[in-house]
């Protein structure tokens, strides 16, 4: 009889072997993007220090009608970069 692996196991695997190489730091943090049915999230994530720098998602931006789809994404790509420019001119430029 064959043993099925689980798809939870491999889906760990998988992720564990793309983590290797994939790694933030704070002059070029990790994008995570997860994506529900309803909402998006997005996160830059500086892995040296284990911090997320910055977040944005649907829940943040008031008119939308659907948090799921291409409209939405967009709308938190802009929140994002509008975010990461503040820091930027807060963090790296310090008037």
């Amino acid at each position: 009889m064959i043993n099925k692996v689980s798809s939870n196991i491999t889906r760990q695997k998988r992720h564990l072997r793309i983590r290797q190489n994939v790694k933030g730091t704070s002059l070029k943090p990790r994008l995570c993007v997860f994506r529900s049915n309803k909402q998006i999230y997005a996160q830059l994530i500086d892995d040296e220090a284990g911090k997320t720098l910055a977040q944005a998602s649907t829940l943040e931006i008031k008119d939308l009608k659907n948090g799921g789809n291409v409209e939405a994404a967009t709308e938190v790509g802009t929140l994002m970069y509008l975010i990461v420019v503040v820091i930027y001119i807060m963090v790296v430029l310090k008037p």
